[in-house]
């Protein structure tokens, strides 16, 4: 073959190759300009304006805390001598948390009935003269019981009752039941006491150490002595039966003469030196007066001794975990120093921070769905109890404490994070479109309607919103039922979409074609 030949055939295999190649770039420019078509075209959906439920929800996280907390402080100078709880301890309301070194006070009840009987030993050597008295009250308290009448004579009375009346000092009644483990139990301990199966709140007061009963005490309220009761636990169990008398009794004890006058009756509440009693005849002569005033002050004195010695016992105002516990064995108080809190787990709340964007949305009484990161799977139900009027602002961003109280919180903890959605608006069978249909143009809401949605891509309907659930938006004004919407489609971008379209072999050789190995 010549030169000349050669070179023609070269030619037209190059020519053969460059038509090749235009052929494929054409075929590969109409299949990207028919795949760009037919994204464009596809670029939104026709919806229609319906009705339906539409809620606002505002979201919130914090963690839960008790709503009812009670903090303890000391009443007075000491050291504690025992503490009967820990740290995170969960205790009962009236039970008891810790107990004051009481053997000072208890020295000083020791020396005050010390002096009592002695005095009661001069007493009864002093001489007596003619004429009248008042017989007065040596402590404030209630009156239980009038065993005088005008005309009797003291010593018969004090002879067949004991006394002339009685007092109740603090205004309490008391029973001792057997049990058949008193150190099961222990003082401060609340308990139920059932009168005429009426139930009363008791109160443990004192334990039977390796012995067999316990005392319980409640609030007097006109009970007569030797009224049956029955006491039970807080879940209802019956602890034992007895019978009430008064918890600090008073007698009213004097010797000779006659009753002439009586000024108090049963239920009385008296103050000390008030005028309970008069008599005449042999009565007692002004050194015996003087000491028998000595034996009451120290008579009040006692009272105060013993109820201070009841405020060594240190309880539980109310039941639930204990915190803040800053008592240990032997430490010094000093009046008002904090002793620990009890938080209540009966009553959960939630605080959660809300953005000021939506505060104006939330008001107190409005529901809420709160879930927990610890209880997966479970949603408990809760209410706005308080918004907080002032705001607190973190990087520019003002957010405001919303308090929200927990319904039913079954195994919630304190301290547990929890995320609340506060349903702060409602509308039932509202108008209503996908929020993506909207446009804002010129600070209005615009829409495209559907029979533009072909050839439009600027919204130029002007609609009136409400609120939005974040997928949907109410429609107030602008749109009526049955009407049509353009809302875009979600797509990749199209550079996108012809990068995945070059990797896929069959745009290479045509989607109809077959290569050789078929």
């Amino acid at each position: 073959m010549s030169g000349k030949s050669r070179k023609r055939r070269v030619g037209l295999i190059a020519l053969a190759v460059v038509v090749a190649a235009v052929a494929g770039l054409a075929t590969l420019a109409v299949r990207y300009r028919n795949r760009r078509e037919a994204m464009l075209s596809a670029g939104n959906d026709v919806v229609e304006v319906a009705r339906g439920r539409l809620e606002l929800v505002v979201q919130g996280s914090g963690a839960v805390k008790s709503a009812d907390t009670a903090t303890v402080y000391a009443d007075a100078a000491g050291s504690v001598d025992v503490v009967m709880v820990e740290e995170g301890d969960e205790v009962l309301a009236g039970e008891t948390v810790a107990v004051l070194d009481s053997q000072s006070v208890r020295d000083r009840i020791d020396a005050l009935e010390k002096q009592i009987r002695e005095i009661d030993a001069v007493i009864r050597t002093l001489r007596f003269t003619e004429g009248s008295t008042v017989i007065r009250a040596s402590a404030a308290g209630v009156v239980k019981e009038v065993y005088a009448a005008v005309g009797d004579d003291v010593d018969a009375v004090v002879a067949r009752s004991g006394a002339l009346l009685l007092l109740s000092a603090d205004g309490r009644m008391k029973t001792e039941i057997d049990v058949p483990n008193p150190d099961a139990y222990s003082p401060g301990q609340p308990v139920r006491v059932l009168v005429d199966g009426e139930p009363k709140d008791g109160v443990i007061t004192a334990v039977d150490i390796g012995g067999s009963f316990i005392t319980v005490t409640m609030e007097d309220d006109g009970y007569a002595a030797d009224t049956p009761v029955t006491v039970e636990d807080s879940e209802g169990n019956t602890l034992g039966e007895g019978t009430l008398a008064v918890n600090m009794p008073l007698p009213v004890v004097e010797s000779c003469g006659t009753i002439d006058a009586v000024y108090v009756g049963p239920g009385d509440r008296v103050s000390r030196n008030a005028n309970l009693l008069r008599r005449k005849g042999t009565i007692p002569s002004a050194e015996l007066t003087a000491q028998l005033d000595t034996r009451a002050g120290l008579q009040d004195d006692l009272s105060r001794a013993r109820a201070e010695l009841e405020e060594c016992v240190v309880t539980a105002p109310i039941g639930g975990i204990v915190t803040a516990l800053s008592l240990t064995p032997g430490k010094t108080l000093q009046p008002g120093a904090l002793l620990f809190t009890v938080q209540s787990r009966s009553k959960l709340m939630l605080t959660v921070d809300v953005d000021e964007l939506d505060i104006s949305k939330i008001s107190v009484g409005q529901t809420a769905s709160v879930t927990l990161d610890a209880l997966p799977g479970r949603e408990f139900m809760a209410a706005v109890t308080r918004i907080d009027p002032i705001g607190v602002s973190v990087n520019k961003v003002t957010r405001f404490s919303v308090t929200l109280e927990l319904k039913g919180a079954q195994d919630v903890l304190i301290g547990m994070s929890a995320n609340a959605d506060i349903l702060a608006a409602v509308r039932e069978d509202t108008l209503m479109i996908p929020v993506e249909a909207i446009q804002i143009i010129d600070n209005e809401s615009r829409v495209i309607l559907g029979d533009d949605a072909g050839t439009l891509t600027t919204a130029n309907h002007r609609v009136v919103t409400g609120i939005t659930d974040g997928i949907n938006i109410e429609i107030l004004e602008g749109l009526t039922e049955g009407d049509t919407v353009a809302v875009p489609k979600k797509s990749v971008d199209w550079m996108t979409e012809m990068f995945n379209m070059r990797r896929n072999p069959a745009f290479s050789r045509g989607e109809g074609e077959r290569t050789p190995d078929d």
